[in-house]
């Protein structure tokens, strides 16, 4: 999975550089703010991230609101072809999102 976990993060450092907080049960990606959750299991890596709109889709195993205009959403990641166009969208969806709640809080 440590692999997996690589290629994903250099996938999404390629929009600009990332922090990595490792937490008790998950490891968090940051860019300015924490955008991406990832759980490691032994067969997959469980992506969770929020968005202010609920994605219907068959990759998604989890979606549930947390919020008036948040839903957050959960991917199994078990191979390299996961990582695909349509996941780093989500993931890039998610980041510019706390970015403008990070900035609307504080404007």
């Amino acid at each position: 999975m440590r692999s997996l976990f690589d290629a994903l993060r250099r996938a999404l450092e390629r929009s600009g550089p990332l922090r990595v907080d490792a937490v008790q049960s998950t490891i968090n990606l940051v860019s300015n703010h924490h955008f991406v959750g990832i759980a490691v299991r032994r067969k997959y890596l469980r992506v969770g991230f929020i968005l202010d709109h609920e994605i219907s889709d068959g990759r998604i195993s989890r979606a549930e609101r947390v919020g008036p205009h948040r839903v957050s959403h959960h991917v199994l990641v078990r191979s390299l072809n996961d990582l695909d166009v349509e996941l780093l969208g989500w993931l890039a969806e998610a980041q510019a999102m706390q970015a403008r709640m990070a900035a609307d809080e504080a404007g």
